[in-house]
């Protein structure tokens, strides 16, 4: 019966043990990034702390584009900046590597911004028939 009890009491402290444990490590894995003005969780890594020129051009060319295709989009740095714009209503991310396009969709689904965008894990390539 005091076995029983034990063996419980150590159940519980484990499992809150283990539950402090990964709590630790998930806090690590995120950190807060802000992209013109506005504050983003995102997979700790994935975003540099500065814009450049490019990302702002590509933000200005995404403010009138209804579906947008992200041909190689890797870890989903653009598709963050795109999804920003009230008028893009289908985001469509593609690339090869199913790592690299999971940490892109993490990104945009811990952000609430998944729900308009289509994940395709293949390669994107031209091929011209008259060879």
């Amino acid at each position: 019966m005091v076995f029983s009890k034990v063996k419980k009491l150590l159940k519980i402290l484990y499992i809150k043990y283990k539950s402090s444990s990964l709590s630790r490590l998930h806090n690590k894995k995120y950190e807060e990034r802000s992209i013109l003005g506005k504050n983003y969780k995102v997979i700790r890594g994935t975003l540099q702390s500065e814009s450049d020129y490019d990302e702002a051009w590509l933000s200005f060319l995404s403010q009138k584009a209804n579906v947008v295709y992200d041909i190689g989009c890797h870890i989903g740095k653009s598709a963050l900046r795109i999804s920003q714009s009230e008028s893009v209503k289908r985001l469509v991310l593609v690339d090869p590597n199913p790592l690299s396009l999971s940490v892109a969709a993490e990104n945009l689904i811990i952000n609430n911004l998944s729900q308009n965008a289509i994940f395709i894990p293949k390669a994107a390539y031209f091929k011209s028939f008259l060879t």
